[in-house]
Parts: structure tokens; sequence; C-alpha cells
């Protein structure tokens, strides 16, 4: 069987081999802790009504100076109600939205306790209308005298109101959601203003304009335009503290306040290498790509498209910028030429592979470029989320029918500390689902995880560890990219005995990670790929040097056409360059398909590994922290073998639904793949592999009223399930769907967890969900159904938006790889597709 080990096939579609079925999640088995401290009932209750009179006196009294003042009244008493305890408050409850009562955050902050301890102790930030304070004062007096039913001893409200353990006056501190300090006084400073968005768009509107008028009058200014998310309107804003906390007008349009986001890219200063013969004998043989071909879109500095190498892939129409002042062209004050730079990336990857070949270049793809930093015009205080956005507008209406994945190497540090999101990560979320738009097409972008300057020897890797991914790449639908290296050698005899900081196959001492995020959001970065390595002198310090790099085109190309690049920002412009591969190979395949098909073709090299004992979860997800799923292999990424088939589904359904009253799962998704089980069950004990991605997209919906728990930042989280080794249908359909399950189910408590690389808990995080089962070929030959089925999401735990009864598309990309053992599982599985079995591609 002469090569039927060679990946000369193309993957796998699998249609209509789908069934969707009524689905309830189930529930978990087994008595549940108490979520509220016990309280004295008639004491806790008297506490509470004393604190909300107190309230209702001071706000009439206010309410009236004002008048008196001739000063408007119609604003809301904003009020913060503190858990007291290690408890969590029953927020959501506080929202009463028949009243006109909003959630506007949640503050999780450390108190110091009596013992000199500290804990962490949860806030709510609630607006009340005027005259609305009845509302908490019956609730508070339902739980002293009514319980839940006649002969019951359970107090009525008792989760809610034993959860509170004070209720006071909202300070201006209070808005401040940033996990950094708020600003002091008297200090002009950019803030980023998150309103609240109201019940309509008609709402939406007044209060924004409400928020213009405030502004004025209290001398704040506004800076560029309102970014509009489900359920808050983002204005960046310049003002002192002062300014905000003494106008009720402006804080009575608040939900939140935020330090802003500014952008700024990694430049790295490299000494170029003249190459200009090699240059022009490459651009004579260039073969250009097809007409219909995609292209890679660069959000950067511009472009310099008069370089030899980059002027025949420039696409038609495909030079851009955010202001047309700025120009196309790619200029920076320090000659760097960064965005020119990633262009060369982008089109060809590292320079060093065709300047060493024989074989002409063939171009598969497009370059475009879209100008979104000129530091001419510096604008640090603007909005990132409407540049990028009014950018990527600009590109898609100059071609709209060509298709393109997006590369954004602008990123800033220091303002994602836990992994949470911010305005930034949240509009390119949205981006990438284009909710909203006309047509709704999604999107692919792949955005470089930020780096990390590693200036010692001893440095390396933990402070990498303590150095977060760079804003917005912890956004979920992205293809956040960090860095590796493969180059661990240098030629110059100078320096060839110098030893290099990270191993071959490794971690790049560059490369950013999530090491220190809550563990509630996603693991980033998603992938690596080559970012280079810097040698270690003999006083331990780090330093760079070409051979340590990617070759690639220079922004001055009237003098120098080459130089060198590393850091996360090539590496993200060289993941590009293979979705955009991908797309040329696969032309109808969804944004969510490329992206499921690069992460599944990536692994870990043992450079990665290094010593990690991956037997152990905790390992894994360390490694994963710094690695994300590994380096992706392009050819793995196109093309299936005989041996090692690649499966890929596209399918949609609707999640949620109204039942009654009441908000429920709806449907979920049995796949019935085509599995070649008689080909597996002959192989015996034979150890083989099945890799399984689920990939889709959230629409977001940020704020921290919301995103304390990671369920309500997505509009609809998805799961998969896999049947396990001797599960029969019936059992598997049980586990999974409260619908299946007759009254009493007991699990059986039986796991393969042990034969999964990452498990459950960790795969799930985010809007990709990854994982490799090893196992014996026969009981891989019993798993022939995977489940999708949806958790939960803002779309049914904010029914008021009218989310609930829209649809989540998904891609699941299924390998399955018998290494070494010679068998054919390509056959027996078209077979079943009953079409014709295609031809294998030569030379591929």
């Amino acid at each position: 069987m002469a090569g039927e080990n060679e990946r000369n096939l193309p993957h796998v579609f699998v249609r209509d081999r789908v069934e969707g079925i009524e689905f309830t999640n189930p529930t978990a088995s087994g008595p549940r802790g108490r979520s509220f401290p016990d309280r004295d009932r008639a004491a806790h209750a008297a506490k509470l009504l004393r604190q909300l009179d107190a309230l209702r006196q001071a706000d009439a009294s206010e309410r009236a100076s004002r008048a008196a003042r001739g000063l408007p009244t119609e604003y809301g008493i904003v009020v913060e109600f503190a858990a007291g305890s290690e408890f969590r408050l029953k927020a959501q409850s506080l929202e009463r939205r028949d009243d006109g009562i909003s959630l506007l955050n949640i503050r999780k902050i450390s108190v110091s306790q009596p013992d000199g301890r500290t804990s962490p102790e949860e806030f709510a930030t609630v607006r009340i209308p005027a005259g609305k304070l009845e509302v908490f004062e019956t609730l508070v007096s339902q739980y002293r005298d009514q319980t839940t039913r006649p002969g019951s001893e359970t107090p009525k409200n008792q989760p809610l109101v034993a959860s509170i353990g004070e209720i006071r006056r909202a300070a201006f501190e209070a808005f401040w959601t940033a996990p950094t300090e708020i600003p002091a006084t008297g200090i002009d400073l950019p803030w980023e203003a998150w309103l609240r968005a109201g019940e309509s768009q008609g709402e939406r509107a007044e209060i924004l304009e409400r928020f213009r008028t405030a502004a004025a009058v209290a001398g704040v200014r506004l800076i560029g335009r309102a970014l509009n998310l489900p359920e808050a309107t983002i204005h960046l804003i310049q003002a002192r503290r002062e300014q905000l906390q003494n106008s009720i007008e402006l804080l009575d349009c608040l939900c939140e306040l935020r330090a802003p986001a500014v952008g700024a890219a990694e430049f790295d200063e490299m000494a170029p290498e003249e190459q200009r013969a090699l240059v022009e004998a490459i651009a004579a043989q260039l073969v250009l790509p097809s007409v219909d071909a995609p292209a890679v879109c660069l959000l950067d500095t511009g472009l310099n498209h008069g370089h030899p190498l980059l002027a025949p892939v420039v696409a038609p129409n495909g030079l851009h910028s955010y202001l047309p002042a700025w120009g196309t062209d790619d200029r920076h004050q320090y000659g760097v030429g960064h965005g020119t730079q990633m262009g060369g990336l982008a089109a060809f990857g590292d320079l060093t592979e065709p300047f060493q070949s024989s074989l002409p270049v063939v171009a598969t793809h497009w370059l475009e470029s879209a100008k979104i930093l000129n530091d001419a015009d510096p604008r640090p205080r603007d909005e990132w989320g409407n540049i990028v956005r009014d950018s990527i507008a600009a590109v898609e209406q100059s071609a709209p029918q060509r298709k393109r994945v997006f590369a954004q190497q602008i990123t800033a540090e220091n303002t994602c500390f836990d992994g949470r999101p911010t305005s930034w990560s949240a509009a390119t979320d949205q981006l990438c689902t284009a909710y909203g738009e006309d047509p709704m097409v999604p999107r692919l972008i792949f955005v470089s995880a930020g780096n990390y300057h590693c200036a010692n020897s001893n440095e390396y890797p933990a402070k990498n560890r303590d150095w977060s991914v760079h804003d917005p790449a912890q956004a979920w639908n992205v293809i956040t990219v960090g860095a590796c290296t493969a180059k661990d050698a240098i030629r110059d005899p100078r320096f060839s005995q110098k030893p290099v900081i990270a191993p071959s196959g490794g971690f790049a001492p560059m490369s950013s990670t999530s090491c220190m995020w809550d563990k509630e959001w996603p693991i980033k970065p998603d992938i690596v790929f080559e970012g280079g390595n810097r040698f270690i002198e003999t006083d331990h310090t780090l330093w760079d040097h070409a051979d340590l790099k990617v070759l690639t085109t220079h922004a001055a190309f009237a003098d120098r056409l080459l130089t060198t690049a590393d850091g996360t920002s090539a590496s993200s412009a060289q993941a590009a360059r293979l979705a955009a591969i991908i797309q040329k190979e696969y032309p109808n395949a969804w944004p969510e398909t490329i992206r499921a098909l690069l992460i599944h073709s990536a692994e870990w090299t043992q450079g990665m590994v290094n010593g990690r004992p991956l037997q152990t979860k905790v390992s894994v997800i360390d490694l994963m922290r710094h690695c994300g799923h590994g380096q992706p292999n392009l050819l793995r990424a196109l093309r299936t073998a005989r041996s090692s088939v690649t499966l890929v589904v596209e399918d949609e359904f609707q999640p949620f639904k109204k039942d009654g009253s009441s908000y429920k799962t709806n449907e979920m998704r049995f796949h019935d793949l085509p599995w070649p089980k008689d080909a597996l069950e002959s192989l015996g004990a034979a150890q083989v592999q099945m890799r399984v991605t689920l990939s889709y997209f959230v629409e977001p919906n940020p704020g921290t009223r919301l995103t304390t728990e990671r369920y309500r930042y997505g509009s609809c989280h998805l799961r998969f399930e896999v049947q396990r080794p001797l599960e029969s249908e019936h059992s598997f359909r049980e586990r999974i769907n409260g619908a299946d399950r007759p009254e009493g189910y007991r699990s059986s408590g039986s796991s393969d967890s042990d034969a999964w690389t990452i498990g459950s808990d960790a795969r799930h995080r985010g809007s990709l969900h990854q994982d490799t089962w090893k196992g014996t070929a026969a009981e891989l030959g019993s798993k022939p159904r995977i489940a999708v089925y949806p958790v939960t999401g803002w779309w049914r735990l904010r029914p008021h938006l009218g989310r609930y009864e829209d649809k989540v598309r998904y891609s699941l990309v299924v390998s399955l790889r018998a290494p070494g053992q010679g068998i054919d599982l390509y056959t027996p599985i078209v077979q079943q597709m009953t079409v014709p079995l295609p031809v294998a591609v030569p030379g591929t």
C-alpha cells in the first residue's frame, strides 16, 4: 500500500447525517450547598429596612434641595448592595425590569477582615428610579413576614434578601470596574464611559443624548463616536474625576467607568540585509494568484506596495486607510515600517525558505492593507473598536465578493489583566459575528498575542507567565497567535557558540501568556507560530540576531529590500497566511471552519512540552496557556491521508426557546458520522487517536453586571460529547439530555475522562473547543456518534433583548488517526457517503 499514508486527499465534508432533537440540560444530581448565609430573619430584615429608609430620606432631601435651586430632579438613585460575607450576592435578582430597576455592574473587591486577613467580597451597583425604593422594602418585608408556601418555614425571597449584607448609597467608586486604581482628582485623563442601553433603541438614543448634554454642561470632552453593544453604549471621554462625580446627570447615564485601551504596536528595530539580486530573481518567477483567490488583509501601519515582491500580489482596490489624509503608505518615525514587514510574511511566510529553493514561488492569495495607525497623527484617545470596524467596512465595500482573513498586529498592553473582555475585544468579537450588518457575513480575524521584552535569561519563562496577552487578543472569536521558535543556530562565528534561550520548537521568549487569567475566561493563545529567539551573553542578558528571526520585506525598499522580524506580530501574519491558503483550497468553507481546520492541525512539539507531565490536566492547561494548541501544520490542515482522515460538518440550529413565561434550551444535534467501524475493529488493541474540534462565534455582551460568569458574555455556549466505549446510543442520549431521561434516572458514574488530553472542564472555555482522545482501535470503533448541545448564554438569560429564537451555526471537525498501522480508513468512510471516490491530487 505504497503512498497510502500520503496526505493527498481532500477532507470529507459530511452533509445531512445529523438529527435534531428536543434538548433539556440535565440537572446536577445530589444536594447542593447553601448559597447564602444563615441569618436571624427578624434582625436582618430590620437592619435592611432601616438602611432603605435612610436612603429614602437622604434622596428626598437631595431632590428638594435641587428643586429649590432650579436643578433637574428626574434621575435615578444609584444604590450599592454589599454581600458582607464570603457568599455571593443573588445579583441578577436585584434587577427588576418591569419597575425600571437596572443592575449596572457587579464587582469583587478584597476587603480587610477583623482578624487581619483579606477576603473577596461582592458588590452590586443598581439604579433605582425615583419612587421605586418601595420595591425592595416590599421584598424585605415579605422575607420577614411570609414563607414560600403554607406550612413551610422557608422565608419568601430568602436567596436574595439573605445574600444582602448591606444597602447604601453608591459612591463614585461604585462605577469604577477596572482592576487598576481609580484616578485621583485634578488630573485630566481619558475614560471609557459605559452607558446604560435602556429597553429599546429609542431609549438608548435618549440616554446617549442626555449624556452628551450633561457632558457639555460639565465641561467633559467626548472623543470619537459611540460603540453600541447589546447592553451598553461605550463612549470615550476626556475629563477630570471631579467633573464626573459632581454631575448627577452624567452619573445617571452610566453603568460603568473603565480605563481606556491605548493602541500601541510592538515595533522592532532590526538591521537590514541587502539581497536585491535574490528579490529580483524571486519576483521574476512569481506565480500570481487567481482572480477569485482570497486575501489576507493587514490591519496595521499601512503598506509600501511598491516593493518588488509585494507589488504583484497587492489586490486591486486593496489599499485603504482609516482616514484618507493618512495615505495608505507605511511610514513610521523610527523607520521600522511594521505593516510592510508583516505584508511580506502574510504573503510569502519566512523568505529564507523561497530564497533557498530553486522552484518558482506560487502566491496563493492576495494582499490587502488597512492603515489603522499613523504616528504622524497620533490618536491615543480614540476608540479602537470604531477604527477597526470602519477600516474593515471600507475594505469589504471596495471588493465585496472577495473572501479574506484579517490580521491585526496592533495591540495594547496593560489593559488586559485577567482575561475579562474590554470594549476593544468585545468590538472585535462582534466584528467576527457581523451581527446587525447587512449582509451578515462572519469574519475570521487573527490577533497577535502581544510581546514581552525579556531582557535576562533568568526571566524566561517565569516572567512570561506574569505578562498577560494584550488587548484585544482575549477576544473569544479571534485566533490569538503567540510565538514559538525553531531558530536555534547562528552562523556568524562571533556568536555561533552562544547558547539560545529557548529550545528548538519551544515557547519563544517574546511571547505573552494567559497564565494569570481567571479560569472562567478563554485560554489564550489559540496557536503559536515562529516568532524568533534570543541568544544569551555571559552576563545573562539576552540579545537578538538576524539568524534568530524571520526574513521579510523592508519598507524603505529604495535603499534596502529585506529586513528581519520577530515577536507575535510576525507569528500572527504567518498564521493568517496559512488560513488564506486553506480558504483557497476550500472556497465555500465558513470562517468558523477555516478556524477549526487550522487549530485542529496544530500540535505541541517536544520543545513546548519541555518536560511537563502531560498525564495531569494541570500540566496540560499550563502548556496551553503558553502555547495554545501548538503550531499548525499546513499539510494536515489542507489534506487527508488514508490512515488519517478528517471529517468536516457545518450546521446550525436554534438553541433556545420560550416556553410559557420561561426561556429554556430548545434543541441539540446528534451527528451519526460515517465511521469506519469494521476497519478500526480489525486493528484490535492497536493505539489510535481521535481529535474533535467545535468552532462557533459568540455574539458578545460585555459589562460587569454579566461577566462574573463566562456564560453571560457569550450569546450561546455550545459543548460536544462523544459516545463512550460500550455505551449504547440510548444510554448516550440519556447521559447528556435531560429530555431523554426517565424519571428516577441515575448516572452510571463511569467516565472516559482519562482518555482525553485536555478534559471537559478546560476544553469548554471560549468559543472553540478541542480535545484528543487516545485508546485502542476497538474502542474507537464503538464511537460513531457525537452530540453538540447548548449550555446557556445571554440569548436565554436576557430574554428582554429578543434574541432567544436566534440560530447559532457551528463547524465540527473530527479526525481519526491510526499512525503506523497501514490501514485504509478513508475508503470505507467515503463509501458510506454514497459519493464517488475522489481522485488523489498528485504532488501535494
